[in-house]
């Protein structure tokens, strides 16, 4: 091979390396600049974000919810889901089913029967929008805890079913209320 060929040779391979610590050294810069999520990151506080009102007039009710949660109606059924990556994120957050054609009884029953190896921690009566309803909270192996809310207005029996013990979704359960 001729000098200028070992020498063409040597400078293309010296090229390609430089190219090649370039990029990795960027690609590694730009990874550790990536935020870790972690389990233990803390989601937005109520205080700490902006909300706005979502109002239904065919059933009459309105609430309160952050900008970054969505608002979704299938079928009767409306899901409000944040729009935040998991961990703060995933969903839905909270449904709310104002046809709900399961009793509480019924519920309870059907609920012992399917998941015998999860049980009901708390049934309690609230007041929602000024109307007593029950809330019935279970926990799983897993150690998390769902809960149901039932209540009757206007011959519509709700189901609204959450995840219990999270401040976000809790405040957006106590801005719910009834316009008509």
């Amino acid at each position: 091979m001729t000098q200028a060929k070992l020498n063409l040779a040597a400078a293309l391979v010296l090229f390609f390396a430089s190219i090649l610590m370039v990029f990795s050294t960027t690609n590694t810069q730009s990874v550790s600049k990536l935020p870790s999520i972690t389990a233990n990151t803390p989601s937005p506080t109520p205080t700490s974000i902006t909300w706005q009102t979502y109002k239904n007039n065919q059933y009459g009710f309105e609430f309160q919810y952050p900008t970054y949660y969505q608002v979704k109606e299938k079928s009767g059924v409306f899901s409000i889901t944040s729009t935040l990556p998991y961990p703060q994120g995933g969903g839905p957050d909270i449904v709310i089913n104002p046809n709900n054609k399961e009793t509480i009884k019924n519920f309870i029953k059907r609920f012992n029967d399917v998941f015998p190896s999860q049980k009901i921690v708390t049934n309690t009566k609230i007041t929602i929008s000024g109307i007593t309803a029950t809330k019935i909270v279970v926990t799983t192996e897993e150690g998390i805890e769902p809960a149901y809310i039932f209540f009757t207005k206007n011959t519509n029996n709700y189901q609204i079913s959450f995840q219990s013990g999270y401040d976000v979704e809790e405040k957006i359960l106590s801005t719910f209320k009834f316009t008509k």
